[in-house]
């Protein structure tokens, strides 16, 4: 059973001190999917199969994003936090 994570917005302003926001670069992106597959709380595919991040990141989450960023092949995912 997956753990329910309350969503907020994750583009559109500026991150406040404490916010977390995992971020794509849509021109390195290859559409792999992995972030997608450790993140499914906060990511989906599109139709083509390239992620939309829904959300900022929860700190419960944040091990699961290192990961991610970690195994993307195409070095496409980075993690921000506000200050």
């Amino acid at each position: 059973m997956m753990a329910t994570v309350q969503l907020q917005p994750a583009h559109g302003r500026p991150l406040a001190r404490g916010e977390i926001r995992l971020e794509v670069d849509r021109i390195a992106c290859d559409g792999f999917g992995m972030c997608a597959e450790l993140l499914p709380e906060i990511v989906e595919l599109d139709d083509w199969g390239y992620p939309i991040v829904h959300s900022l990141l929860p700190k419960k989450l944040l091990p699961m994003a290192r990961r991610a960023v970690d195994v993307c092949p195409v070095l496409a995912l980075r993690i921000r936090q506000g200050h």
